[in-house]
């Protein structure tokens, strides 16, 4: 959708392809999107992509097959050696809070 100095916005039509058993987003994928996410905000804002030291997803509510979220992640803090980065996911339609992502990153 968009990317900024400190900032990264995508779109992604929840397909089979991206379901657990239960026709939801699956989590594992969440906590991948979570880390190509914040590092295309990194990216964005010509800093080395790093590598994590620390990745954490809280999930909120399911995302089912056929529903559309956005995803913005962003820099909250950007050091010399250390990023500091949150995504958020959330239903397009509905605009509710699907699940948060924390990394941190050397760079």
């Amino acid at each position: 959708v968009a990317c900024t100095k400190n900032t990264c916005t995508v779109e992604l039509a929840i397909d089979t392809e991206h379901a657990n058993t239960y026709g939801t987003l699956h989590g594992g994928l969440t906590a991948s999107l979570v880390d190509t996410m914040t590092t295309m905000a990194l990216v964005a804002n010509n800093s080395p992509p790093g590598v994590s030291v620390e990745l954490s997803v809280s999930y909120m509510r399911p995302a089912a097959v056929g529903s559309t979220l956005l995803i913005h992640s962003e820099i909250v803090k950007l050091g010399k050696s250390m990023a500091f980065l949150t995504s958020e996911f959330r239903d397009k339609e509905s605009g509710k809070l699907i699940a948060t992502g924390k990394h941190i990153k050397h760079l």
